[in-house]
């Protein structure tokens, strides 16, 4: 019984704290978009991953480190705690994208994802805002920067391969 009572009470102190650090780190992200001038529209959750090589190699994650001022090598062993965010007052509220076909318009609103680490923020992505639909094959900085204006002197090849060596 009383094995039973330190296994329960182990697991419980366990939830509570990550509980706590996802917390800490909603209210770190929170105030950095602030800080950065961006108004808060709504909180749309968290999530958190370890980082390996093999996530790093994937298409998505690769593409959202190639829009970030950090070498995501130095955080390869680490948990990434990701904040979701809808927000305002950012450069990509009124994107627009036309086609022959069609035209797609930013809702004046932008979807953020930041990325905290050590209750650090180390960067994180963005994308306009147009309903439910999320552009999967277009990715900015969390400053709404795409890659050719984060990494002035480097081709997204030789980038992934700096990540990955």
């Amino acid at each position: 019984m009383k094995k039973i009572f330190i296994i329960l009470a182990v697991v419980i102190s366990f939830g509570i704290c990550c509980h706590i650090t996802m917390a800490k780190d909603k209210v770190i992200a929170k105030d950095y978009l602030t800080m950065k001038g961006y108004t808060i529209v709504s909180y749309e959750g968290n999530a958190k991953f370890k980082l390996t090589q093999e996530i790093l190699a994937e298409s998505p994650h690769m593409t959202g480190w190639e829009v970030q001022n950090v070498n995501p090598a130095k955080y390869i062993g680490k948990t990434i705690n990701i904040e979701r965010f809808i927000i305002s007052n950012h450069p990509l509220d009124n994107w627009k994208q036309q086609s022959n076909t069609n035209t797609i318009n930013s809702e004046g609103k932008t979807r953020v994802t930041v990325f905290v680490v050590n209750n650090k923020i180390i960067g994180g992505t963005s994308h306009p805002f147009i309903g439910e639909q999320i552009l999967e094959d277009t990715i900015w900085s969390l400053d709404g920067k795409k890659f050719a204006e984060v990494h002035l002197q480097k081709d997204s090849e030789e980038l992934t391969n700096d990540f990955l060596s």
